[in-house]
Parts: structure tokens; C-alpha cells; sequence
């Protein structure tokens, strides 16, 4: 069974239990968690591998230029790039007047089991 360290969503920092231990996951939500951190890593951001990461300057532009089926392209691209997801089965993706990207993501797992995960991001 596959584990990691698990990770503060929000702030992408290992967690420690009130015994000073670093927590853990196993099973899916390895593959959830990996997938979270990817849409909350700019492309390019990880420079041992700057193709990690989420597409997000494709839809800095102008507010009013965004395209929503773009926008649900480059979610999925992202999504696709943990290996342990095996079908995407939906992505709701819409941008503020503040410039917040809000990703809402469904699909299915390696294993079978039903993920779904979401991210706010400034862009």
C-alpha cells in the first residue's frame, strides 16, 4: 500500500502530532492529496521538474478574457499528471472579480474508488 507525509492543504507543510510525530496517509488519499498539491503549484514552480505543476498563467490575461472551457482544460491537464487518477468526471472552474481561481474537481481513481478535491488560487 502506498503511503506518504500528509500535508497541510492550505500550506503544503508536513504535519506533526501532538507527540512531535509527522503524520502519514495511505491508500487514496496519497493520489488526492498529490493531486491538491498540484493545482496549488504554479507551473514552473518546481524547478526539478518545472512541467509539474498547474497551467495558470494561460489564463492571466484580461478578467474578461477567460475562457471557461480552457480553464476546465488546463484543471484537467493538471489533474492527469498523478498517474493514479483514471478518469476525470467533471471540473467547475470560475475566476472572481478578485482574480480566484475556483477549481472544483470529480473522477475516479486507480483503485476504483471516487475522488473529489478542490482549490481555491489567486491568479
Amino acid at each position: 500500500m502506498e503511503y506518504t507525509l500528509k500535508l497541510n492543504p492550505e500550506t503544503r507543510d508536513v504535519i506533526f502530532d501532538d507527540d512531535g510525530i509527522l503524520e502519514t496517509i495511505e491508500g487514496d488519499d496519497v493520489p488526492v492529496q498529490n493531486v491538491n498539491v498540484n493545482l496549488n503549484t504554479w507551473q514552473g514552480e518546481f524547478q526539478l521538474d518545472e512541467t509539474h505543476g498547474t497551467a495558470y498563467k494561460r489564463v492571466m490575461g484580461e478578467p474578461n478574457s477567460f475562457s471557461r472551457s480552457e480553464g476546465e482544460e488546463i484543471i484537467r491537464e493538471s489533474v492527469l499528471q498523478e498517474p493514479n487518477v483514471a478518469i476525470v468526471n467533471g471540473v467547475d472552474v470560475s475566476i472572481d472579480e478578485k482574480r480566484t481561481m475556483n477549481t472544483y474537481v470529480t473522477g475516479e481513481l486507480a483503485s476504483g474508488a471516487e475522488m473529489s478535491t478542490g482549490v481555491s488560487k489567486d491568479v
